[in-house]
């Protein structure tokens, strides 16, 4: 429903009706001369939520400027087999506003305000261990609650046609209540077990930006961006509660030649620096870093030869082996036929052969480092063909 009350001005009311289903079948067999059914890892479960939802706004429209205020009803319904014993209901009330301004033609502002809820997965609520990982168990916790999360976001953009010089940046703030977290203890039997639990709030501030210009004396367009956040919350490790505080940045800094006609060069840097520190338990302080620079190189002969390359260089110095991984490809390929439009290439991936499929990370209160098994140095055989023209004049 919706009703204009000015020229400028209109209500609007709007109900929702959803509902989300999700079910499994899981049945585990512990490998013997006989295969024998694990009852303890097997399980069935159907978990369902339904949602009424009522929201009124107020809308303004301006030349300029738009602007939202409005508020919504959320009835919501958490039932399932096997999974909760009775049907558990939540009511809220979920505020929200928005103010779109146009500066200019090139220019503009957004910020946004509202409220959402987010409810716990089958997974999470299930308490049925997923032993995936032998030395990490996974458990379930029939007591969750959904979060209930406020949001507040600041966007501006500018962009020059000109001189193709555009910039973006934006602060997001998170907060939180019955955040859902996972809690890690051992077991007598040196097991890690990872349960979700509803621990109070989490805080959370994110800014991103992003820079690029044009320098046409050189011929080269710059591009700088970057991500930084931090965050604040309640963990529990090993039954002990714990608040944290984690930082984490990101910048990324990449040059390219505007021509490309003959000739495409890329080249950039990459850095990640994050910080964890504990309230209580400081021997789980910790920072991680990693860093990368990349270049990819194309030659363009005639119309008819491309030759290009690239090569990717990481750094990983808080892991004691593995610090650093080196990936370069190349490729050659030429265009036939008289219009160019078909392509026979060669390409060659992971010449050094170091993609071992090693992929380390930071989470929290973790230095992890996985394996797979990939194909390593490789080359391939191909044909491309490009559709310039569809149809008949």
């Amino acid at each position: 429903w919706s009703e204009p009350i000015t020229k400028n001005q209109l209500l609007q009311l709007k109900y929702t009706f959803n509902t989300v289903n999700n079910s499994r079948n899981k049945e585990v067999f512990d490998q013997a001369d006989i295969d024998i059914f694990n009852p303890g890892l097997s399980g069935v479960g159907d978990y369902t939520q339904i949602a009424h939802d009522i929201d009124f706004d107020h809308k303004l429209i301006l030349t300029n400027l738009k602007t939202t205020v409005g508020a919504g009803y959320k009835n919501l319904t958490l039932s399932g087999q096997d999974v909760l014993v009775v049907p558990v209901n939540f009511q809220y009330i979920l505020p929200t506003a928005t103010i779109n301004w146009d500066a200019t033609k090139q220019s503009n502002l957004r910020l946004r305000y509202n409220t959402s809820i987010t409810s716990p997965t089958l997974d999470q609520l299930q308490p049925l261990p997923n032993n995936t990982n032998p030395s990490e168990v996974v458990l379930g916790n029939e007591n969750l609650v959904p979060e209930y999360n406020h949001s507040v976001q600041l966007r501006f953009r500018r962009f020059s046609q000109f001189n193709f010089t555009y910039f973006f940046a934006s602060v997001t703030g998170n907060y939180v209540t019955d955040n859902i977290t996972y809690s890690q203890s051992i077991n007598d039997f040196l097991v890690k077990e990872i349960t979700p639990e509803n621990l109070g709030d989490e805080k959370s501030v994110t800014g991103n930006f992003a820079f690029g210009t044009s320098l046409y004396p050189i011929k080269s367009k710059f591009h700088l961006s970057g991500n930084a956040s931090v965050s604040n919350g309640l963990v529990n490790l090993n039954g002990n509660q714990d608040e944290y505080t984690s930082y984490y940045f990101q910048p990324n800094f990449s040059v390219e030649n505007i021509s490309k006609k003959v000739v495409s060069l890329k080249a950039g840097v990459a850095y990640t620096y994050s910080i964890n520190n504990y309230l209580e338990n400081e021997s789980f302080n910790n920072t991680y870093s990693n860093f990368n620079y990349y270049g990819d190189v194309e030659f363009k002969i005639k119309d008819r030869w491309e030759i290009g390359t690239d090569l990717q260089h990481y750094f990983y110095p808080d892991f004691e082996t593995n610090s650093q991984l080196i990936r370069w490809n190349a490729s050659i390929g030429v265009n036939l036929l008289k219009a160019k439009t078909l392509q026979v290439y060669v390409k060659g991936v992971d010449l050094l052969n170091q993609n071992t499929g090693i992929s380390q990370y930071y989470t929290q209160n973790i230095y992890e480092q996985s394996v797979t098994q990939t194909l390593g140095r490789y080359v391939l055989v191909g044909l491309k063909y490009s559709f310039q023209k569809m149809g008949v004049k």
